[in-house]
């Protein structure tokens, strides 16, 4: 929610876990080492396809840019 918050409930107590059903496909990602294209790829399609929300590149891009710089330590 710190990088990738496309509906803006970052501050919102109750909202703590609303995107935590995306977290498996962005997880197989990154643990594949897939591009930071592709993991900008799905995290639109999540936004427009799943929650019904216009394209934005730019967010995705730069959500998936922070993803894609973190460790995974197998």
């Amino acid at each position: 929610m710190k990088h990738w918050d496309p509906i803006g409930v970052e501050d919102e107590p109750e909202a703590q876990d609303e995107y935590d059903d995306y977290i498996p496909v962005i997880w197989k990602l990154l643990i594949n080492r897939e591009s930071t294209r592709v993991i900008a790829a799905t995290l639109q399609a999540i936004e427009v396809e799943q929650m019904g929300l216009p394209a934005n590149q730019p967010r995705a891009l730069s959500a998936a840019k922070k993803l894609h710089l973190i460790d995974i330590q197998l």
